[in-house]
């Protein structure tokens, strides 16, 4: 919660290029670690948002993933990593996980969003696509309100 807080006082971020989210940290990497790489190393801005701390985990504590994550990010050359506070086994489509990912679009302006396949055996990997998705859309809407933030379109959507 205390990195949320952080990147939604930030009045300072810019547009970034590549916004990719992941229920759990890894999910990124697992998934699209190189293509990151790749645009990192040519110069583009690219953030990754976990949408949960994967306290439920089987592969180490949480303490241990949010240091792994963060040397991860070094390894890659991301702009930044944020975590937001949903239950690990606890993504549902529901308005409040909508808003909150909103609220990150809104904040970091990408021109390109990555998430994870729709069809994936873990729950919580189908749900985050299906919440990007309606936060992507939600988040171009000038009178969908969240926590003050400005409408934003972005480009496209990847997964």
């Amino acid at each position: 919660m205390e990195r949320q807080n952080q990147w939604q006082k930030n009045s300072k971020i810019t547009n970034i290029d590549i916004l990719a989210f992941g229920a759990h940290a890894d999910d990124v990497e697992i998934g699209m670690g190189a293509t990151i790489a790749k645009y990192a190393a040519s110069g583009k801005k690219i953030v990754i948002c976990d949408l949960t701390e994967s306290d439920l985990s089987s592969n180490g504590t949480v303490e241990r993933r949010k240091q792994e994550a963060k040397e991860a990010g070094k390894v890659l050359g991301l702009f930044d990593r944020i975590t937001l506070d949903f239950p690990d086994r606890g993504l549902y489509v529901e308005e409040k996980a909508i808003q909150k990912v909103v609220e990150v679009i809104r904040s970091y302006k990408p021109k390109l969003v990555f998430s994870p396949y729709w069809e994936d055996r873990h729950p919580d990997h189908g749900n985050c696509t299906k919440i990007v998705k309606e936060a992507v859309f939600s988040a171009g809407i000038r009178n969908y309100h969240a926590n003050n933030t400005d409408p934003h379109k972005v480009q496209n959507v990847y997964y």
